[in-house]
């Protein structure tokens, strides 16, 4: 429900009222959720790893990816606001494509 946009509410008619521990716990996962859309902006599952650095108000995300993380990682810069407010730290992404497991081999034809 509020993984695009808006906060649960109290008065939210969706769910009713809920307590303030589990609104909080919503809003945790929803940032999470925001994210982890982001990530996923070209819909073609772009990122294959991330590792993820916590600091006291910083969380650095880097990304390998198979392919161009362009357009990730700037669906995931869109989507972090929430993730900030919530967890009070800020948070920056960065993107490499994955070395290619399968390099060419070149082969020198006999002359």
């Amino acid at each position: 429900r509020w993984h695009r946009s808006g906060d649960p509410r109290t008065n939210d008619d969706l769910v009713g009222p809920i307590e303030k521990e589990t609104r909080s716990r919503v809003r945790r996962l929803a940032a999470l959720l925001r994210i982890a859309d982001g990530l996923d902006r070209s819909r073609r599952q772009v990122v294959a790893h991330l590792d993820v650095a916590l600091g006291p108000s910083l969380v650095l995300i880097a990304l390998i990816t198979d392919g161009d993380p362009e357009l990730e990682l700037w669906g995931a810069r869109r989507k972090r606001g929430l993730f900030e407010r919530v967890f009070d730290r800020e948070i920056e992404f960065t993107g490499s494509p994955a070395a290619d497991p399968h390099p060419t081999q070149e082969i020198n034809a006999p002359d």
